[in-house]
């Protein structure tokens, strides 16, 4: 996600200061493709991304008890991940072109045919799919899951002293603004992108009317998302905000092979765990007492 979301910036910047004017000729219509593609791609990635991660945070807390997800499931989803994106962003280097405008500049914009009618007709069958794809489906997925870990933890039991339920209090509230966070921001920004291209095929006359400035906000909206993801994860996360210093300090080490099952250290299910094994230490105790007294 951080490598996407360097790309959508990156691009994002450019486009501010190049727009739709471009580079004639065939090195033009290559790059017009590519750069529009690779700019699908990274934010497919973003995207995907949050959502893989939501579900494996729901199968982490809802579903703890389970065996979490291994070094070698981890990189398939990733693997999986970014293969979504490069499909995703195949339209666009179909319809991406380069053409000439009356006073003689080459522009880069989308053209799926030379007949209006049909390019009107899968502009907008475009914009329904994509909103359907990278917005509708997403804040589905991660609402749900998130609503139901917010249950979760809200409903966990009181264990241990005074002390130990603050400490799960307190760890409970940065999960569920590191979770309302995610969400928030996704929703927020996003709309802003997709109601920019709707009104672009869906209405038309009401687009060109808008002041220049408007559409310009939108597009830059949308793409804050991918500037504000690593603060909002340094802000609530105690073990990225640990890795930032040693980062900066220049003491990288191996990352550790195991997964942290939430955001923060899991208090409560330490707490079930050296219960689970207290309880089993005296079971196994009392097996031995039982076998030794059946020798003797």
């Amino acid at each position: 996600m951080a490598v996407a979301d360097l790309i959508d910036i990156c691009f994002a910047i450019s486009f501010v200061f190049v727009g739709r004017q471009w580079i004639p000729g065939l090195v033009g219509k290559i790059s017009c493709k590519l750069v529009y593609y690779i700019l699908v791609m990274s934010i497919g990635q973003s995207i995907s991304t949050l959502v893989i991660m939501s579900v494996d945070r729901y199968m982490a807390i809802v579903h703890a008890m389970k065996m979490p997800m291994s070094s070698a499931k981890a990189k398939r989803c990733i693997a999986v991940s970014w293969t979504i994106s490069v499909i995703a962003g195949f339209p666009y280097l179909y319809k991406m072109e380069t053409r000439k405008t009356d006073d003689g500049t080459t522009i880069c914009g989308s053209m799926w045919s030379n007949n209006p009618v049909k390019h009107i007709f899968y502009s907008k069958l475009e914009e329904i799919i994509k909103a359907l794809i990278f917005y509708v489906f997403p804040l589905i997925v991660m609402g749900t899951t998130y609503i139901i870990i917010g249950n979760r933890l809200r409903k966990r039991p009181s264990l241990g002293g005074s002390r130990t339920q603050d400490m799960i209090n307190i760890q409970n509230q940065k999960i569920y603004k590191l979770l309302v966070a995610n969400v928030a921001l996704f929703a927020f920004c996003w709309l802003f992108s997709h109601v920019n291209h709707i009104m672009s095929v869906f209405y038309m006359s009401k687009y060109c009317s808008l002041a220049a400035p408007v559409p310009l906000f939108f597009y830059w909206i949308c793409h804050v998302n991918a500037a504000v993801n690593p603060i909002i994860y340094f802000t609530f996360n105690n073990k990225f905000q640990q890795g930032l210093k040693e980062a900066l300090r220049g003491r990288v080490g191996r990352l550790p092979q195991e997964r942290n099952v939430v955001s923060q250290d899991n208090i409560a299910l330490e707490e079930l765990e050296l219960q689970n094994s207290a309880g089993n230490d005296d079971k196994d105790e009392r097996n031995n007492n039982v076998g030794f007294e059946t020798k003797l």
